[in-house]
């Protein structure tokens, strides 16, 4: 069944906050093992103070759905935090080192399966769709006359779409913005959203 084509992109950014407690569990597990083994060897100690001490990600406040910061704080802290507190307009989160990593390679493969999956969709308008490593820029590339009908105008907000799920990874490793640019076929740019600065210009496109 055909989903809502540009709720999608954003549904996989909020669908990983879901995720938060399951990566906490792998994340605090793996930190449990890692110190009992360095316990046993009598190594690494300087590794082990620093998964004692954590890391803490920025995460954007919409990245929780509009959740009230109380029950934000409560709900990262239930899930393994070791702190979690409102930094302007995101969350300064430490969490152990472990989940950190876990984490952020959880939320790269969310935004890297997001980018496929319009990718695909792109190949069936007669346009493409890529992104560099990082995400720093989806660039979504189609005949102006695509763009133009209904088909086309709703990829290219989805490609902005992914971009605010890209930028949710990318200031949990501190990699800074993104954006997404719609080019056609001459290399003219068609349309651009650039995170987090349009954020709530795509979630009001979400809700029209």
């Amino acid at each position: 069944m055909k989903t809502n084509r540009l709720a999608a992109p954003i549904a996989f950014a909020l669908a990983a906050a879901c995720a938060l407690g399951a990566l906490s569990c792998a994340g605090c597990a793996a930190s449990a093992v890692d110190e009992a083994a360095d316990a046993a060897a009598g190594t690494n100690e300087t590794a082990s103070a620093s998964d004692a001490a954590g890391r803490t990600l920025l995460l954007p406040d919409w990245y929780f759905n509009n959740t009230s910061d109380d029950d934000v704080i409560e709900i990262l802290l239930n899930a393994g935090c070791t702190s979690a507190e409102r930094s302007h307009d995101s969350f300064a989160v430490t969490m152990p080192e472990a989940y950190a990593e876990a984490f952020v390679a959880g939320m790269k493969s969310e935004v890297q399966d997001i980018v496929d999956e319009l990718s695909a969709e792109a190949e069936a308008l007669g346009a493409t769709l890529a992104a560099d490593d990082g995400f720093a820029t989806i660039t979504l590339t189609m005949p102006s006359d695509a763009y133009a009908g209904s088909d086309g105008s709703a990829l290219a907000l989805d490609a902005q779409a992914a971009a605010a799920a890209a930028y949710v990874y990318r200031s949990a490793a501190d990699l800074g913005p993104c954006e997404a640019v719609v080019i056609d076929e001459t290399g003219a740019e068609l349309a651009r959203a650039a995170l987090p600065d349009d954020h709530e210009k795509l979630l009001a496109s979400n809700e029209e």
